[in-house]
């Protein structure tokens, strides 16, 4: 949680002195790509050190995980276990503030790209967003050499674009909201819920906790917000106006040609953790056939060693988790009949069956929905 290392504060003011005056600055350029890109370094600026969310591809991926009424984010940054992909975190006003600034700005957007050529994919995408039918990630990149081009946000793209102005690893924001979190609250639990670290088999907010959800991260958020502010952090207006379009053309009377969305953000992740099981799966197949299939008897303890043994060295080579090939072995070797007696007595990695999380990509559309 505490790395042991923290910039002065000098390094941190210094980051949001530079995001406005990259912003300000890119308000004399007639390119609508550098004004996009510099207003979207300050979105998710804010956005990293108020959340603690980890630098992955294509983050805050989605308008649907954010509650800008009751402060509440959903993250999903860092998957250990499937049960518990999503985790709650509190929003501040600030960051809530900025959402909104963010979102009024798409509906503007458009108009700054329909008089480019070949911007009919583009503003599709970005329609798509305004009419929450979302086919590309809330948040984006655009070519500054082709502006009607749209780029992915990845933890390289954002180091290489504030590496003049911010040295420290992306990652450095979340460490920076912890200490400060720390310091404001002396409470290591509210800086654990808002990181998402978990120790033990109980979720935080799960049957067993006596913590309430909306009253713990309400808390996080008001002390959130007030170092920000401390810091000199503010929302901000990229100020450009709607130029030849109507409202009603851009909500309504606009059918976007977008038929095929591909996955991205969680969803794409999701995906390849999928892959990821599917390679362990043939690994447990093929090692459980070459160890067992000459044995006329309940395998011994030995063989079963034999058998963990070739499997941490099958996920080696296949370069997948040794620990989640070895957890899928032993559920394997528990529903078999086969083993009555050995597979209890062999020594074995154990891992704790952890208590889900409460959460999932849903949860705050079902909870606006319900409330």
């Amino acid at each position: 949680m505490l790395s042991g290392y923290y910039p002065v504060d000098s390094k941190i003011k210094g980051l949001l002195t530079a995001s406005l005056k990259k912003m300000d600055s890119s308000l004399t350029q007639d390119n609508i790509a550098v004004k996009h890109n510099a207003f979207t370094d300050y979105c998710l600026t804010l956005l990293f050190l108020s959340t603690g969310h980890r630098p992955v591809n294509t983050p805050f991926e989605a308008e649907e995980l954010f509650d800008l009424e009751d402060g509440l984010i959903l993250i999903s940054d860092k998957v250990v276990h499937e049960s518990r992909a999503w985790r709650l975190a509190a929003l501040p006003s600030l960051a809530c503030e900025q959402l909104k600034l963010y979102a009024s700005y798409l509906e503007v957007l458009p108009s700054h790209l329909h008089q480019l050529p070949k911007s009919q994919a583009i503003t599709d995408e970005i329609y798509s967003l305004i009419t929450g039918q979302p086919s590309i990630p809330y948040f984006f990149y655009l070519d500054e050499e082709n502006p009607v081009s749209r780029l992915d946000i990845t933890p390289a793209s954002l180091a290489k674009r504030w590496q003049e102005y911010w040295k420290l690893p992306v990652n450095y924001l979340r460490h920076c909201m912890a200490n400060e979190l720390l310091h404001l609250t002396k409470r290591a639990d509210l800086v654990s819920m808002q990181l998402g670290h978990i120790t033990g088999v109980d979720h935080p907010f799960g049957v067993t906790s006596s913590a309430v959800t909306k009253s713990s991260l309400n808390l996080v958020a008001k002390e959130v917000q007030r170092f920000l502010v401390e810091l000199g952090w503010r929302s901000k207006k990229l100020p450009i106006k709607k130029i030849g379009y109507n409202k009603s053309a851009l909500l309504v009377k606009h059918t976007p040609s977008v038929t095929v969305i591909e996955a991205f953000g969680s969803e794409k992740r999701t995906q390849a953790r999928k892959r990821r099981r599917e390679k362990e799966s043939k690994i447990i197949k093929a090692s459980v056939k070459e160890i067992f299939q000459q044995l006329e008897n309940e395998p011994t303890e030995e063989n079963l060693h034999d058998l963990v043994d070739l499997v941490v060295e099958e996920a080696v080579q296949a370069k997948v988790s040794i620990n989640s090939s070895l957890r899928f072995l032993y559920r394997f070797l528990r529903r078999q009949k086969i083993l009555k007696e050995n597979y209890h007595k062999f020594i074995q990695i154990r891992f704790l069956e952890e208590e889900p999380s409460p959460f999932n990509r849903q949860s705050l559309v079902a909870y606006i929905v319900v409330a």
